[in-house]
């Protein structure tokens, strides 16, 4: 049996001697400065939390779209499906093409933006941060009739809106200029034309505090372009 090298063991030794060292050296120091890894763990948590309860959050979609083939579903002969497939296949990927155009169409989108209101936008005054409250808006705007000099809705515009009462409201320009005192439901004479603010179910969210709310009308074909550059449709493997 050989004897270990003392060479060997001598190194050995002197490493773990300069590592246990190095590591006490290295908890004394923190030990010295604990006030200061203190604040500065604080102050990360601190920095962490302001980030994420102020930052505008941004979402992502996904859905997956099932196309059925109607030429094949009407072959009801399973003998004859076989057959039905070889014409089938040859045209499955224009069908598929055609259908992800129809997705991608302005008209569809143009729709869907006048049915859900998407070219209005309602963003609430905070302290620190304003906040769309698309979902939870407390009223409608609706727009009866456009001016000239508006272009029909082809040019952007917004007000403030401040809560008088369950009733009442007052509405301010972008500049911050008073145009008046309103009730919900009457027909508003602007610049830009006849607007109707409509209180929404969720009004009574906001009744028990004063609130500001800013509200902007973006063009449609302008809020077509946004969706339809952020749209992407894919075809599956």
């Amino acid at each position: 049996m050989q004897d270990e090298n003392p060479r060997t063991s001598h190194t050995s030794t002197t490493f773990k001697y300069s590592t246990f060292t190095e590591v006490k050296d290295l908890l004394y120091y923190f030990l010295i400065h604990w006030k200061w890894v203190l604040l500065g763990v604080i102050l990360a948590v601190f920095s962490a939390y302001l980030y994420l309860r102020y930052t505008i959050p941004e979402y992502r979609s996904h859905a997956t779209i099932m196309i059925k083939d109607n030429q094949r579903n009407g072959v009801t002969d399973p003998s004859m499906a076989v057959f039905s497939d070889l014409g089938t296949l040859s045209n499955l990927n224009v069908n598929l093409d055609n259908e992800m155009e129809v997705i991608r169409s302005r008209s569809i989108i143009r729709n869907t933006i006048n049915k859900l209101g998407l070219n209005v936008t309602y963003i609430i005054q905070g302290k620190l941060k304003n906040k769309e409250i698309y979902e939870t808006r407390p009223f409608d705007l609706s727009i009866h009739h456009f001016s000239k000099e508006y272009q029909n809705g082809k040019v952007a515009f917004s007000f403030n809106i401040k809560g008088i009462d369950h009733l009442k409201y007052q509405l301010y320009s972008s500049s911050g200029e008073s145009i008046g005192k309103f009730t919900f439901g009457e027909i508003v004479k602007v610049p830009q034309g006849e607007i109707v603010f409509t209180k929404t179910k969720n009004y009574i969210d906001y009744i028990t505090s004063p609130y500001e709310i800013s509200v902007s009308h973006f063009p449609v074909e302008n809020t077509v372009d946004n969706y339809l550059n952020r749209l992407k449709v894919i075809k599956p493997n």
